[in-house]
């Protein structure tokens, strides 16, 4: 796994659904900095964000961490 890439993956996808950092980051339980991390490819969400996240976003998590 990229982290780089997966951050600008989950980025693309919070833009496309018009949510902030801080949003985001309330829907995963988490902080917008970490929201921010892992958008720089600094950290890699915990598989229960991935989860949460793709579920959100309505794709499978295959398709959030290709």
């Amino acid at each position: 796994m990229n982290s780089k890439i997966i951050g600008k993956w989950i980025k693309h996808l919070r833009e496309q659904n018009n949510l902030t950092q801080e949003e985001l980051a309330k829907e995963c339980g988490v902080t917008y900095q970490a929201v921010s991390k892992w958008e720089l490819g600094k950290n890699i969400p915990k598989i229960a964000i991935i989860k949460k996240l793709s579920l959100l976003f309505k794709i499978s998590i295959e398709k959030l961490l290709e």
